[in-house]
């Protein structure tokens, strides 16, 4: 397993990488892959995510960059509001690990391992998020994308939560009885673990507590800090396409507005 310390990395190279970093994986090019980034503030869109449910122009207002997963999907309304956290993206061979299905990947990669971090807070898997048991408040959540062979997942982890932006106000969610049953204001469903816990992890805590877990799963780890040239090469060649709005409006799934 190869771990890549990269402290900090613009949003368009994360998005660039996730589709490279996948497409270089299932052609054996590269091997199995834990990228540990720390962020700038920008907002993450899947590739499901549709403008009529979230106000891009009010997360521009904020100061967030917008930028749009090619690969990763989610719900409609599904937005990562990444501030001051962390985002973990992995590719893995799944035989390498007896990965036969999305939860053996997300148990094995990530609530194991935070957990393991978060003493006192205890965590349950919901759907894609991970959220805290006693008060169903959502700390994490995974995209995961996979073929016959491979997985992928990124993660965005909040250390604390945002302060420049109103999430009420980014969400546009729509008024109807079943919404009203199943959502509440992201406000009221979403915490950190600062809120949790009145701490605030550093990079070294989370990559370090990554080294510690992998070791006590007897996961041999290589320690590098840069990408390979042709993951670079690849990933470069791609950001032309994301950084254009209309990729951040529609992507690739939904690649004309009257199908929103």
């Amino acid at each position: 397993m190869r771990l890549l310390k990269i402290k900090e990395m613009d949003p368009i190279d994360l998005i660039s990488l996730e589709e490279s970093l996948f497409e270089l994986r299932t052609k054996d090019l590269i091997p199995d892959t834990i990228v540990i980034s720390e962020h700038k503030k920008f907002l993450y869109l899947c590739t499901t995510t549709s403008i009529n449910c979230v106000d891009l122009d009010y997360g521009k207002s904020c100061g967030y960059p917008i930028v749009r997963s090619a690969i990763l999907p989610g719900g409609l309304s599904s937005v990562i509001v990444v501030g001051t956290g962390f985002s973990f993206l992995i590719v893995v061979k799944k035989s390498n690990y007896n990965i036969e299905s999305k939860i053996d990947f997300m148990n094995k990669f990530y609530f194991d391992i935070f957990q393991s971090l978060m003493s006192g807070v205890e965590m349950e898997i919901k759907g894609n998020d991970f959220v805290v048991k006693d008060t169903e408040r959502k700390m994490m959540g995974v995209a995961t994308w996979q073929n016959e062979e491979y997985i992928l997942g990124n993660h965005a982890f909040l250390n604390t939560l945002p302060t420049d932006i109103n999430l009420d106000l980014l969400y546009k969610l729509p008024e109807s009885k079943t919404f009203d049953k199943i959502l509440k204001l992201p406000s009221e469903r979403m915490t950190s673990y600062e809120k949790e816990t009145n701490k605030v992890f550093s990079y070294d805590d989370i990559f370090n507590g990554v080294i510690n877990y992998l070791e006590s799963q007897s996961i041999d780890c290589e320690i590098g800090e840069d990408f390979l040239q042709i993951e670079k090469d690849m990933a470069n060649g791609l950001k032309e396409k994301h950084l254009s709005d209309e990729w951040i409006k529609y992507g690739q799934i939904y690649a004309k507005p009257d199908f929103i």
